[in-house]
């Protein structure tokens, strides 16, 4: 016996600023809960950062990485860091002095909100074709009531 439900998961080559395939990723970015996680994700880690700001010490900046990359995982609800970082710190450079964890959400930020754009216009269609019935009033009045 066999259950399929259509989740919206979309699969995402996901490659390097050269061309290098680092990976697949699995995520529905239509997935409105994204927004909810990713405010969550970023006061865990700007409460990292603030903490490690007084000692920024080896041990800070691993749990710092750490936590970026479980809750980058959390927010996309499937493990995208071993495909976006692999063996790279979240907190790596890039040439630019960026961190790459802002390149990753720099780089995933328009695919969402693409995502959610058309998702909830396709919400809205879909709505309306089944509503559309009982917008003509003059149908399924009772005798004597007016439109």
């Amino acid at each position: 016996m066999e259950l399929v439900i259509d989740r919206g998961v979309k699969s995402y080559d996901v490659k390097d600023a050269d061309g290098t395939l680092l990976g697949i990723i699995k995520i529905n970015p239509a997935d409105i809960g994204i927004s909810g996680r990713f405010v969550s994700a970023r006061n865990a880690i700007a409460e990292l950062a603030e903490q490690a700001k007084q000692d920024m010490t080896p041990e800070k900046i691993l749990a710092m990485d750490t936590t970026i990359k479980a809750e980058l995982n959390k927010v996309f609800g499937s493990d995208v860091s071993s495909v976006f970082f692999g063996g790279l710190s979240a907190l790596a450079l890039a040439d630019d002095g960026a961190f790459v964890f802002e390149k990753v959400l720099e780089a995933v930020a328009p695919l969402v909100e693409e995502a959610h754009k058309a998702g909830i216009a396709a919400a809205e269609a879909r709505l309306k074709k089944h509503t559309a019935v009982y917008a003509d009033f003059s149908k399924g009045l009772a005798p004597g009531q007016q439109a």
